[in-house]
Parts: C-alpha cells; sequence; structure tokens
C-alpha cells in the first residue's frame, strides 16, 4: 500500500474523494493493476494508467457527501429503470397480470367512489359567493312533550325582510318556495317544477342569466324566469322575452329573462321561477305579518368576515319580538343558522328542497375506497416479497458493480410507480363503462370528466405515485437489503427472507376482507328488512297520478267516477299527500278545556272516504269516514295509534 513507486497524488487524492465503506478494498485494486502493468510498461506510462484509472472513479456512488442528490443524467438512468421494469414484466407475464389487474380492480372502486363522494361535497359550491350564503331552520318544539320536537327547514314569511332590516351584517335576503305548474303557450302546455321567489331572489343566488336582467326580472308579480333549456322546449329560435304564458290555465305571465340550467349538484333544481308577489297565501301572509304559517324558505348572505354564530345567537331576541306577540302559537321555536354547502347532507330537518344526501353514507363509502385500495397494495407487496428470491441475483450483480442501496430501492419503486400506471389507464377504462350503472345504483348523475373535473386530473397523477409508491417501498427495501457476496453463492438468510412481514400482511388482508364480505351481509339482509318490512299500508299496485291543475281539483269525484268505471281498476281515491310524504301539519287537543299544555303537534294527509280501502289500512278501533254522514266531512278525524297513546 505504500509502494514509493506509486504516484503520490493521485493516491491522495483518490483517499480524499473516496467513501470510506470502499476504499481499502479500491485501493487495493488500484495497487494490483499498477503492479501488473509496471511489469509490462514503463514506470511513466504505469503511473499515467494509475492516474487514468483514479479518474475514472469519480463516480457519485463512490464520493463522500454524495450518498443523496447527485449531478447526473436522471433522463438516462430513469430510461434505463423502464426498460428493466418493462422486460421484468414481459418476461413474468402471469405475475404481471395479477398485480396491474389487482391494482386496476382496488382503483376502480377508488375512482368510482371518490366520484361519487366529490359529487356528494360539491353541492352548492357553484356560487361565487357559496361562502357567504346562509339558510335559517329551527327546531320546534311542542308543549306537551319532546316526542313532538322536530327539525323543519320551514319558515314564516316576513323572515327575510326582518333579517335585513334588523341586522346590518345580512346584505340580502329572499325567501322561496318550491311549486310545480301547467305553463301554456299557443296551443301547447308544459307540466314544470319551478320555484316561487321574491325580487331579491339574483342578489343571493347570482346564476348568469342569458338574457333579461337580474335586477328587475322578478319586480313585477306576474313575471316569470325560465330556464335555457325550458325557453329552447316552449319557444325554439323565437326571443321568449316579452312573450306571454298561461300559468295553470288562468294568469298570464311574461317572461322577463332566461337564466342558465341549475347544474346537477345544485340542491334546489327549478325550470322556471316566478314572482312570489303574486302568489296569494304570501300575500296574506305578508299583509297580516304572520310568524306562525311557516311555509317558506329563507336564505340570505353575510358581510365578507361576518360571523354566523353571533347572528345566531341574536335569533331568540327576534322571535320573541315578533312571534312572542302571538299567544295562540303553541310552539317553541328556535332558529339556526346553516351554510349553504351543508344543506346537501343536512338530515335531520324536514320541509327540504331536493334530493338530499347523508354524511354518514360519504365516510362510510370513503373508509371502504381506501381499505380496498390498501389491500390491492398489500396484494402487490405480498407478491413482489414472494417473488423477490428470483431477482436476489439481479440485486447481488448490481451491488457488485457499484449500484447504491437507495438506487435499487429508486429502480423498485419506479417498476411498482409503472404498473401501478398502468392499472391505472385500465381502472379508468372500467371506471368508464361501469359510472353509469354506479350512478343508478345511487341515484346520482354521476361523470367522468377530465377536462370539466379539474381536480380529477392532478389527484389521479398523485393516486399513482402514492399508490406505486406504498406498493413498492417494503418490496425494495426488503430486495435492496439482500448482501450480494451471499446472494451470489446462492445463499439467502431465511431470517430476511420476508416471511413473518407477508404472514401479518397477509393476515390483515383476510380480515378487512372477511369485515368487508360480512359488512356486506348485513347491508343486504337490511334492504331485505326494509323491502319485507310491513309497512301498516298496502303499497302493491298501487298507482299515483299527481293533479296540480287547479280546474281538475275542483271536480275530483267526477275523475274518480271515470277511474271506477275502468274495469282494470278495483278502486280509486283521492288524498293531499301520500302515506310516504306528508308536509302538512296542525295542533290537536284532547278536548275543548284543554290548555296550551295539552296541545300536540302533529302531521296531518287530507284524505276521501275510501282512503283506508285502498291502501290497506287497518282500522283497529272506532269506524272509517262514511259519506252518510254529513259531519265527517268537516269534523271527522282519525288519529294512529302513538297520536293516540300520547
Amino acid at each position: 500500500m505504500n509502494n514509493p513507486s506509486l504516484p503520490k497524488r493521485c493516491l491522495h487524492f483518490f483517499r480524499w474523494f473516496c467513501r470510506p465503506e470502499y476504499l481499502e478494498e479500491i485501493e487495493g485494486d488500484l495497487e494490483e493493476r499498477f503492479q501488473d502493468n509496471l511489469e509490462r510498461y514503463s514506470i511513466r506510462k504505469a503511473r499515467r494508467q494509475y492516474a487514468w484509472d483514479t479518474v475514472k472513479l469519480l463516480r457519485p456512488v463512490l464520493m463522500r457527501g454524495l450518498e443523496g442528490d447527485y449531478p447526473l443524467n436522471h433522463t438516462a438512468r430513469f430510461q434505463n429503470y423502464f426498460k428493466i421494469a418493462w422486460r421484468s414484466m414481459l418476461k413474468q407475464k402471469m405475475y404481471s397480470f395479477i398485480n396491474v389487474g389487482g391494482l386496476a380492480v382496488g382503483l376502480t372502486c377508488f375512482i368510482l367512489i371518490f366520484l361519487y363522494v366529490q359529487h356528494e361535497l360539491s353541492y352548492d359550491r357553484f356560487y361565487s359567493n357559496a361562502d357567504q350564503i346562509y339558510r335559517i331552520y329551527k327546531k320546534q318544539v311542542s308543549h306537551i312533550s319532546s316526542i313532538s320536537e322536530n327539525y323543519s327547514a320551514a319558515t314564516p314569511a316576513p323572515l327575510s325582510t326582518t333579517l335585513t332590516a334588523e341586522f346590518p351584517e345580512v346584505t340580502h335576503a329572499t325567501l322561496l318556495k318550491e311549486q310545480t305548474a301547467l305553463l301554456g303557450y299557443q296551443e301547447n302546455h308544459y307540466y314544470e317544477k319551478g320555484l316561487w321567489a321574491d325580487v331579491h331572489f339574483f342578489e343571493v343566488f347570482p346564476y348568469p342569466f342569458v338574457q333579461g336582467n337580474p335586477q328587475t326580472a322578478l319586480a313585477k308579480a306576474e313575471s316569470i324566469v325560465l330556464t335555457e333549456s325550458l325557453a329552447q322546449k316552449i319557444f325554439g329560435d323565437e326571443n321568449p322575452i316579452g312573450q306571454s304564458l298561461i300559468y295553470q290555465n288562468d294568469i298570464p305571465y311574461e317572461v322577463t329573462g332566461v337564466v342558465e340550467e341549475p347544474p346537477i349538484n345544485a340542491s334546489f333544481k327549478f325550470s322556471f321561477i316566478t314572482g312570489i308577489q303574486s302568489y296569494q297565501q304570501f300575500i296574506n301572509d305578508s299583509e297580516g305579518n304572520k310568524w306562525t304559517n311557516n311555509s317558506y324558505h329563507t336564505f340570505f348572505t353575510l358581510t365578507i368576515g361576518a360571523n354566523p354564530l353571533v347572528l345566531q345567537d341574536k335569533l331568540p331576541t327576534l322571535l320573541e319580538k315578533y312571534q312572542g306577540q302571538d299567544d295562540t302559537y303553541p310552539f317553541q321555536d328556535t332558529y339556526y343558522v346553516q351554510p349553504l354547502s351543508e344543506l346537501h347532507l343536512e338530515t335531520k330537518t324536514k320541509h327540504e328542497f331536493g334530493e338530499k344526501g347523508n354524511p354518514q353514507y360519504v365516510s362510510l363509502f370513503s373508509l371502504i375506497a381506501i381499505l380496498v385500495l390498501l389491500l390491492a397494495c398489500v396484494n402487490y407487496m405480498n407478491l413482489a416479497i414472494a417473488r423477490s428470491i428470483k431477482r436476489a441475483r439481479e440485486v447481488g450483480l448490481r451491488k457488485v458493480v457499484g449500484a447504491a442501496r437507495w438506487q435499487l430501492v429508486e429502480q423498485f419503486i419506479g417498476e411498482s410507480v409503472l404498473i401501478a400506471f398502468l392499472a391505472l389507464l385500465f381502472a379508468l377504462g372500467l371506471a368508464y363503462l361501469l359510472l353509469p350503472n354506479f350512478g343508478d345504483l345511487l341515484d346520482r348523475s354521476l361523470e367522468l370528466n377530465l377536462m370539466k373535473n379539474v381536480w380529477l386530473l392532478p389527484g389521479l397523477a398523485l393516486l399513482v405515485v402514492v399508490v406505486g409508491g406504498l406498493s413498492g417501498s417494503y418490496p425494495a427495501l426488503f430486495i435492496s437489503s439482500l448482501r450480494p457476496a451471499q446472494v451470489l453463492k446462492g445463499k439467502t438468510n431465511r431470517q430476511r427472507t420476508g416471511t413473518n412481514t407477508q404472514h401479518w400482511l397477509m393476515i390483515g388482508q383476510y380480515a378487512v376482507s372477511i369485515v368487508l364480505i360480512i359488512s356486506s351481509l348485513i347491508i343486504y339482509q337490511q334492504f331485505q328488512f326494509i323491502q319485507n318490512k310491513e309497512l301498516g299500508y298496502n303499497k302493491e299496485r298501487v298507482v299515483t297520478i299527481p293533479i296540480f291543475d287547479w280546474g281538475l281539483q275542483e271536480h275530483l269525484d267526477v275523475l274518480k267516477n271515470e277511474w271506477h268505471s275502468h274495469p282494470n281498476i278495483v278502486s280509486a281515491t283521492t288524498s293531499s299527500d301520500l302515506p310516504t310524504s306528508i308536509q302538512s301539519s296542525t295542533i290537536i287537543n284532547d278536548d275543548d278545556g284543554g290548555t296550551e299544555k295539552d296541545d300536540l303537534n302533529i302531521y296531518r294527509v287530507r284524505v276521501d272516504y275510501n282512503f283506508l280501502n285502498v291502501f290497506g289500512i287497518e282500522l283497529i278501533a272506532g269506524r272509517n269516514f262514511s259519506p252518510e254522514i254529513p259531519t265527517d266531512w268537516e269534523e271527522g278525524y282519525l288519529i294512529n295509534e302513538t297520536a293516540a297513546k300520547i
């Protein structure tokens, strides 16, 4: 090692840059090569060759302090990794198919559930001022007991104007109500769903106008704003502004605006909006300043920086000031302020808008998506570890020629990322094919659109990196830890083969799979229970026809007689609501001399004499309505067992 004929400067330079763990072995090789050259060449040429051999050893893997980042040709290195990974996949076709297929199935489930969760959380966030929009809902408690406690989104008519008058932090407020109406134009009629709304609706909800002025669109009582699709359906290429539509075969309404279609993630969808000033019930409630008739939805916007909870704390004083003046009101109301973004996943309130989501479903589906993806990753880990022995010689050879451990880790994780990317391509195809059926199953309009969904592409790219890194992390660390000397001699330390880790991974995989299977069976049984549960009324072979035309509602007896004459109709009845959706409520008392403490708030439905027979509802006490007793029409009531016990 101290041969005086060695070029000392080159030797000192080599000892300066070479990493200690390689120094002794490589220095010995350099000296042996130098001695061989001395026998073949002159001392001067041998020293030049020694210097050149030293320069060639200036590799990042051998240099001190460059174990991490280093200036290499990254493109060439990653191309090499890609070639090796691709050849390895082609060589082991069945292994590659199982890996790609397993990850593809897991990613497909994850993408489908991700689209559902994203859809549920995106409701009502498309408004430009969505963070400033709130609504009022209430808790209503009867004086008799907490059994009559319920939450409702219905509020009184004067609330919206009172909010803007009493609280400076409320910039705009509007009230609205759902409706369904028959719209007539020339000889054509269109049965559509819409809204009653006041003049401030478009100040709170800034829908883009295609035609018309949002400031004046609902200023007149008999004004109507159409969506773009309804305007096209009714008027075609004709300009709809200023045209007249006959509302409910009775009142002409002037078209004052055309707005864009409400998106699929809007809580309330509509085809038209009419001015609520023409709604007679609203006129009566407003003129009488009635705070006891809760029939409208109140929305408002707050100034930027205003605290909605501070406003909520002021609402009891507001109720005391206005609602407390009515001694006949038998309830104790509590108002709450809720952001618009929480409206879709609010499940405890009644009298709500549109289709509702369930926050528990969102959380459960999210958990299932993560578990399924983890199962796919664990499956990849198990297969990679089981196959690691076949690649042990490759690892040993790479280490012998100078590959560092972190380079091997980088290579194997790169392979798993490549497999994850291929799995993602298959997963996108599967998700695209399965999405219509998945959406029908959940009753949601889901779409896989990479252009419209700005978060989808970055999310998928991140997903590939995470899944690839997670799946390949342990196999890469395990394989790269093998000792080259033992591997090349065909000796593998059985204690380091990853067997114990594989056992734990498989146990976890089976445990999660069993939990998911059992949960699926329980959910299936619950659905079977729901479908076969005795509901207390007959729902089979019952056809319902909603009648919203005011003229037809005045001749229901004539319609019933015509239906009874049909040979395939066994019986017919009329009612204000279906047993599954009763919207109206009233106050009952056990006798005329009862006090307010005896008042009970109940939901009610108005029916005719044949209602119990059509729906097969059992009468356990008393008698049914009778057409022979005229007072039944005005004074007769049937109550259920729960109301009777209270």
